[in-house]
């Protein structure tokens, strides 16, 4: 959609501070959270650089598990070797996920 209509918008210098600091906790420009929030769109905060690691580390691990599942079918037995280091690697990505939002492990 076009934007071809500009809207002028009076704030106190700490209410753009505020707005500057919402709008790049969401990783996106004011103008962005702005109109987001005039069209009730919810507007969440940008995944950190670490949430971003722990997923592409999961998916890795996911594509993995997937392969090692198909050659055991495939050949009637599991590589343990890899499934161990497959295991080992998904721990440590539990703990990145248990210490990164302060979770119990249980």
């Amino acid at each position: 959609m076009t934007k071809d209509s500009r809207f002028e918008l009076r704030l106190t210098k700490a209410e753009r501070e505020l707005l500057a600091a919402k709008a790049k906790k969401a990783g996106i420009s004011s103008g962005e959270f702005v109109r987001k929030i005039i069209c009730d769109t919810e507007v969440r905060e940008a995944p950190s650089a670490d949430v971003k690691e722990l997923l592409r580390l999961m998916r890795h691990l996911g594509g993995d598990f997937n392969q090692l599942l198909h050659r055991a079918n495939t050949v009637g037995f599991v590589d343990t070797v890899q499934l161990r280091k497959d295991l080992v690697e998904l721990r440590e990505a539990r703990q990145m996920i248990v210490a990164a939002y302060n979770i119990k492990s249980g």
